[in-house]
């Protein structure tokens, strides 16, 4: 090796023992600042599990007390409810058990109101005063709310839970609740089948009862529940499935239904014959509201309407079951004076004919709303003595086109039309328009529901709108009504364009507003 190369591995080392003495001095402060931090977290460590220890017993102490204000406060209550009068309590659990039900608000579409199920259950379980006050008060337990019991586990308890309301209940007027139609296939065996024999020893107690029918229950033989007498009996709503069967037809030695119901008040039959027994020495003074959908023979159909002179709402449609009665045709026996008949629906030819057919024997001076469909054309007879006093027309599934002319001037009061599931053609929209001799000139509102327009993208909706914004005089100089609303539910086949210009003329604004398309295209007015 030579003296240079040498000479530079001596300074070589010399700098790499230079620059290891100043890391091992470096690591030698680390590791003492190390064991500094050490201490100093393990000082920390402690406090922390000191403040841990602490919070603990604070909450501890903290649930302690919690628990004991809850039950100061709890006995100050009972204190305070112990000394209300017996009587005051009882109108507290009276109120709770008859506050309006949002569950049960129109007969025939009722929902089982669990709740109100199990509160005079929960009022009894309180404390003992209030057990024995809760049983003392019949009317407490007056609410028989059942679902289908083969759906719901444990069912077999019904049976035993409605025997023991009806013993609590004592006396007091029920209120019966079966949504059985989707059960599974009647079984006369079956918990549902007890539940009904134990209602029906108790038919005098009813007063508002419905009953969703399993498949397979409608029989002579079950609707015999249904003979007994029903002095109490206010609301009744018999609800079927539309499956096209029809297990108990109607016959010339029909038995007697609901024979003896003078408080009745509204009635509602769905794709059943059982209907109620009318006659001239048990008229039907207090009802109100009829809805029926049978296939019944219009003179039978006549005879309960003519026994019911309050009468405010009627509902009639026959099912599309081929079986229409045949005397649709065939005038009512006696004169009918419906004087306080506000709301007429028919739903089918037969019954639209049958009420045709009634002529001059018909009266309904308070007419105000009349709910049809396509039969309307074959009610153009009574419509010219009617209509006068209509208000309100429901038009469901209609092709409303110039064929309707004459029925839409029949109807010259009418302030609102509403189209449901149909077309509206332009042909009978440009009608509209002319103010030669304005029909519907009292019309103000137009309410379109999951309706088409013919041709498609035609714009007669937005010239009615300006014909009728500030309408002009007819031949007569008289001057229709202006058109103030128009809306659109569920138009998926109106163009959108159109219905923008129709919000636009009556002064809706354009921006688009916050609407799931799938459920709603349009404006709703």
């Amino acid at each position: 090796m030579t003296q240079a190369a040498r000479s530079t591995l001596q300074r070589r080392l010399e700098l790499d023992e230079h620059m290891l003495a100043a890391v091992q001095a470096h690591t030698a402060q680390l590791e003492t600042a190390r064991l500094d931090a050490l201490v100093a977290l393990r000082t920390v460590q402690a406090d922390l599990d000191a403040i841990d220890k602490d919070i603990a017993q604070s909450r501890a102490r903290g649930a302690e007390l919690l628990s004991s204000v809850y039950n100061v406060r709890s006995s100050l209550q009972r204190q305070q409810i112990d000394t209300l009068p017996l009587e005051l309590l009882r109108e507290i659990f009276l109120i709770l058990a008859m506050e309006p039900d949002d569950l049960w608000t129109e007969i025939g579409c009722g929902q089982c109101n669990r709740a109100r199920s199990r509160l005079p259950f929960d009022l009894a379980a309180v404390c003992v005063r209030w057990r024995q006050l809760a049983l003392a008060i019949p009317p407490l337990w007056s609410y028989i709310g059942v679902p289908a019991p083969s759906l719901m586990p444990r069912g077999i308890y019904y049976a035993h839970w409605t025997r023991t309301v009806l013993r609590r209940s004592k006396g007091s007027s029920l209120d019966i609740l079966l949504t059985w139609k989707d059960d599974a296939t009647w079984d006369p065996r079956s918990c549902a089948s007890r539940i009904l024999d134990a209602l029906a020893q108790h038919a005098h107690r009813w007063r508002r009862v419905e009953f969703h029918v399993p498949d397979g229950y409608l029989s002579a033989q079950t609707a015999s529940i249904f003979r007994s007498p029903t002095p109490r009996l206010e609301l009744f709503a018999l609800m079927r499935r539309d499956d096209g069967a029809q297990p108990l037809r109607w016959t010339p030695s029909y038995p007697r239904y609901l024979p003896i119901c003078p408080a009745l008040r509204e009635f509602r039959s769905d794709f059943t014959d059982l209907v109620l027994w009318s006659s001239s020495q048990q008229p039907l003074q207090r009802l109100v509201h009829l809805e029926i959908c049978a296939s019944l023979p219009c003179q039978v159909i006549w005879s309960i309407i003519r026994d019911a002179p309050l009468l405010e709402t009627l509902i009639l449609e026959f099912p599309d079951d081929g079986l229409d009665p045949l005397d649709f045709d065939d005038p009512p026996g006696a004169p009918v004076a419906l004087p306080h008949l506000q709301e007429l629906c028919i739903y089918h030819h037969a019954a639209c004919r049958m009420f045709a057919a009634a002529g001059t024997l018909l009266s309904m001076p308070a007419l105000e709303c009349l709910r049809t469909s396509s039969s309307m054309q074959a009610l153009l007879p009574i419509l010219t003595a009617l209509g006068m006093t209509v208000r309100k027309l429901f038009l469901l599934k209609c092709e409303l086109n110039l064929e309707f002319l004459p029925y839409l001037r029949a109807l010259p009061n009418l302030r609102e039309l509403l189209v449901s599931e149909g077309t509206l053609y332009d042909e009978l929209i440009n009608a509209l328009t002319i103010p030669d001799e304005w029909v519907l000139p009292r019309l103000q509102s137009i309410h379109l529901e999951s309706v088409a327009t013919d041709p498609g993208n035609g714009d007669g909706l937005a010239r009615l709108v300006r014909s009728r914004i500030l309408p002009l005089p007819d031949a007569n100089g008289q001057t229709a009504s202006a058109l103030a609303e128009v809306s659109f539910v569920g138009c998926k086949d109106i163009p959108r364009w159109l219905i923008a210009e129709v919000n636009f003329l009556l002064g809706r604004p354009l921006e688009p507003e916050d609407v799931d398309e799938e459920e709603q295209d349009g404006v709703i007015m």
